[in-house]
Parts: C-alpha cells; structure tokens; sequence
C-alpha cells in the first residue's frame, strides 16, 4: 500500500528514523510525522494518502496469468520493490511511482471434523464437497496488483506485463450457431 511504502521510505531514507516509534503513534500522528518528513518520496506518498489521490490500478491478474508460485518465493516487501523498480526502468518512469502487491497465496482450509460415514469415521472434506469449493474459490480469488499514477498507467502495464511475464488473457468468442 501507498501507506507501508511511505513508512518503508522514512525508516531507510531519514536517518534516525525509528521504526518502533512509528508503530507506537496514533493514525494522525504517524500521517503529520510523513506529511512533514525531511525525505521528498516520503512527503508526496503521505499527501497522496491524506488527500486520496491515490495510486490507480496499472495491472490486476490471477495466478492462471502469473507464474504465482515462483513469485512467493523470498515474498515480502524487499522483493515487492525489486519488482516496481524493474518495472519502473521498463517504463522509464521513477520507481517511487510503481507499487506492486503480492499477497501471500490462501491456505488451505480444513475442518478437521470427523463425521460417520455408513461403516467408518472420515473428514468430512471426503463426504462434503463444501471445503474443497471453499478452497478453490480462495485460490481463484488470489490476485497479483501493480499500481502507478494515473498518466503511467498504460505504460506501467505494458512494462509490468513484460517483467512479470504475464499471460495474455484467455479470449473466449460465442461459437455462431446456423
């Protein structure tokens, strides 16, 4: 989030900047230490937040675009800016305006519920389809965002596409019945 690069940009950029402290301060508190912050990156992310003149969606894919399982490999927010500032040299934008987000991708889910089953005790995962559907309908729902301003938009996505090696989408047509 804009937010989390905010801080991120304080505490590695602003010398004496304490990570503890920032997470001891009340939401105002932490917004006006950012707004006023010595680090330019770190003020134009702030005011951004404050003023809800947000970063806007440059590229939104699943994990049937996106090789998921190869990303989440070193995941958190290190490997997340590596990402945006190789996608923002493709773009030759300022890698302060790429954000990407990748969340971590949906455990399973288990009951851990026996139930009788005509002769035998089992999981109930063997007699109910319900949390293999609950399962799925979590991995399905699993999406990787990329965010820019505004004007980067198109060029982001293009950039993003080819970093991260995105799969064109699957285009299905009506068949035309005669």
């Amino acid at each position: 989030s804009m937010f989390v690069h905010a801080l991120r940009e304080e505490v590695l950029n602003v010398p004496g900047a304490d990570p503890q402290e920032l997470v001891r301060m009340d939401d105002a508190a932490c917004m006006e230490r950012l707004k006023h912050s010595p680090h330019p990156i770190t003020r134009d992310l702030a005011r951004r937040v404050y003023a809800r003149n947000l970063y806007k969606r440059a590229l939104y894919v699943g994990s049937d675009r996106v090789n998921a399982a190869a990303l989440q490999q070193d995941l958190g927010p290190a490997r997340e800016r590596e990402l945006a500032t190789a996608i923002a040299e493709t773009a030759n934008i300022p890698e302060e305006e790429v954000l990407v987000d990748i969340p971590p991708l949906p455990r399973a889910l288990s009951m851990e519920v026996r139930v009788r089953n005509s002769h035998a005790m089992v999981d109930i995962e063997a007699v109910s389809p319900l949390i293999s559907t609950l399962n799925d309908t979590r991995r399905q729902q699993w999406r990787l965002g990329v965010y820019t301003t505004q004007p980067n938009r198109e060029m982001v996505e293009s950039a993003a596409i080819e970093v991260l090696r995105v799969k064109r989408a699957t285009k299905q047509d009506k068949l035309v019945v005669t």
